[in-house]
This record gives C-alpha cells, structure tokens and sequence, in this order.
C-alpha cells in the first residue's frame, strides 16, 4: 500500500501531486484519463499530464497501457483514506503559488521544477507553525514589493518570510506607500481549491 507522504511526492510538480491523489484514491485498478480526472476534478489535460509524470517517476505506482489507452495502478491507497497534514499543505502552497506565479505572470505557464518542488518541502519543513493565511499574506506582500516578478520559485521561495510583514523595496526595506506597481493583492483562492480539497478529503476544513 502506498503511503502518502512527503518522501514520495516532494520532486512532483503539483500535476504530479494532484495525480497521485486521484490514483490513491482509485486504488488498483485500470482507469481511463478521464475517470481520475473527474475523481479530482481536474481537466483531463492536467491528469494526462500528472499521470505521465508519476509513471515516469514511480514506474511501480502507475503504467500507461498504450494497447488500452488507460492507467494502470498498482498498490494505491483505498478510498476515503485521509491525506496526511502535510501532504494537504503542500497542495495547499503550490495552488497558492501558482496562483500567484498566474497573477504576476499572465502571459507565461507556470512551470514547476524539481529543484522548485525541493524548495517547496525545504520551505514547509523551515515554517511547520505557519498557515496558509501566513504564507498567503507573504506571497500578497511579495507581489507588491520590487521583485523580479519571472523569478524561478526556488531562487525565492527560502526568502518569502521577508515580506510576512508587508511589501518591501529594491532595497529590501519596507515600502511606505504601501505597495509598488503591482499595487494589488492577488486573489489566492483558487476556483477549484473548494472542489479539490472535498475530493482530497471530506474531512478538511477550509483554511
């Protein structure tokens, strides 16, 4: 049985984390793109794309069935188990962050790297005591400073506490008028957050 843990999914992008979920909560099995899709609900796109990760980074957890044109998944996890809490933040941070890599970026995809998904575990592991509200506020206060808005998540990621206390200069001082040419928050509610985490687990509170 596969066990959901950070070990497991810390060089997913968040396809690949999402895909895992969907084929955790499938559990063995053949299933088409579009059931686990659905299981999540994601676009078929995102899974194809999330599965064909997780086979090339865990061959034994899931195949791609070409004659079939299916998943196969080996050892998933049965229905209804819970999501471990940290497995939930980091899904949590990379919707968070994508949305906000969208919001200052809307004419380039948002890519997420291995050394991106390290940073992301190496930033979780630094800050257990802080909530999504937390790293929201910083990543508002970020998008508002003078920032290199194209900057790879891992060069930057490590230093996000900075702006916990509010938008900071050039210069990395506090900014006094409250903001710079962003000059406005993002909006980090992801509109399939909602749906996502009652898919991941009925029994998470909203953050």
């Amino acid at each position: 049985m596969i066990q959901l843990d950070e070990k497991l999914i810390e060089n997913l992008s968040y396809k690949g984390v999402l895909a895992y979920v969907a084929a955790s909560y499938a559990g063995s099995g053949v299933y088409t793109t579009y059931l686990l899709a659905t299981s999540v609900q994601c676009t078929t796109g995102l899974m194809r794309d999330g599965m064909g990760e997780l086979a090339i980074q865990h061959p034994t957890v899931v195949q791609w069935l070409k004659t079939e044109r299916k998943w196969q998944i080996a050892g998933a996890a049965s229905t209804g188990q819970i999501l471990q809490e940290e497995s939930i933040r980091r899904i949590n941070l990379l919707d968070d962050i994508r949305a906000y890599w969208n919001h200052l970026n809307p004419d380039r995809p948002f890519l997420f790297s291995g050394p991106d998904g390290a940073a992301v575990g190496q930033f979780l592991k630094r800050h257990r005591e802080w909530s999504r509200r937390d790293w929201q506020m910083a990543l508002n206060n970020r998008a508002k400073s003078v920032i290199n808005k194209s900057e790879p998540i891992y060069k930057w990621l490590s230093k996000l506490e900075e702006y916990a206390s509010g938008p900071l200069d050039q210069y990395m001082k506090p900014m006094t008028n409250g903001g710079g040419r962003v000059g406005k928050a993002i909006d980090l509610e992801v509109s399939n957050r909602a749906a996502r985490e009652a898919a991941v687990s009925g029994a998470t509170n909203r953050a």
